[in-house]
């Protein structure tokens, strides 16, 4: 399956399928923080939503090149501790799980709507600097499969890869 197609078609129908108890295989984020937590790179994406820098524009350009050039999935239990500010993940933006869900698949579709009339733009990434369509459905289609493994949403077999991408 394409990159495309698992990120714009095929993610907002697998969310529908988590439940608000569901128990993550490694880490400590709830079903809704890790649906609120996708939908707000979807909206750094689209612009609903402009990132303060995780770190230097130096760092941020190794991270980037490490990632997009080691085509490598999201090692488990990856921590973005001091990186990603805390109340990014620990408190929730939405009233419960059924409306983040909503939100993020509407997320969804303003990332692809956005980009539709500005086919050529540049948007913000806060950890990996500015990104294109096709930098962004790469970073999304890793993303998204890395948590919807940690939920059990998707399986794992279908990305075999042994080495994983870590920060260090």
């Amino acid at each position: 399956m394409d990159k495309y197609n698992f990120v714009i078609v095929q993610s907002p129908q697998v969310v529908i399928n988590l439940e608000p108890d569901q128990k993550p295989l490694w880490g400590q984020m709830t079903p809704q923080q890790m649906v609120e937590h996708l939908s707000l790179r979807f909206a750094y994406a689209s612009k609903k939503i402009i990132a303060a820098p995780f770190m230097t524009s130096e760092r941020m350009a190794f991270y980037k090149a490490k990632f997009f050039n080691g085509h490598l999935p999201i090692r488990k239990n990856f921590t973005a501790k001091g990186l990603i500010p805390d109340d990014q993940v620990a408190n929730y933006r939405y009233k419960d799980l059924k409306e983040a869900i909503s939100v993020y698949i509407k997320s969804v579709e303003d990332f692809e709507h956005y980009f539709k009339i500005n086919p050529i733009a540049l948007t913000y990434h806060p950890f990996f600097g500015y990104l294109s369509f096709d930098e962004w459905i790469f970073y999304h289609d890793s993303h998204i499969r890395h948590h919807f493994y940690q939920f059990g949403l998707i399986d794992e077999k279908d990305n075999p890869t042994k080495q994983v991408i870590s920060v260090s």
